[in-house]
């Protein structure tokens, strides 16, 4: 059994305000990337640490663990004294 209802007027509407949405939500996604602060040089410079690491992992030159021990001490972690 087989039927075809017609679409209810409101559906038109209601399609429109959620295309009218996107459109405002890309908007403000756009606008909030320029007001991004910039990365400080020391963040950018650890971060390609860290590819750097990750591709010599992935080439063999080393294990996870020391994967692991060379990423930490690419960040400097340090303990927080409670």
């Amino acid at each position: 059994m087989k039927t075809v209802l017609p679409a209810h007027p409101h559906i038109y509407e209601f399609i429109r305000l959620l295309q009218e949405e996107h459109v405002f939500q890309r908007h403000q996604a756009e606008e909030s990337q320029i007001q991004i602060r910039k990365k400080k040089k020391r963040n950018n410079d650890v971060d390609l640490l860290l590819e750097q690491l990750l591709q010599q992992f992935y080439d063999g030159q080393f294990t996870q663990m020391d994967l692991a021990v060379k990423c930490g001490l690419a960040v400097k972690t340090s303990h927080l004294k409670l």
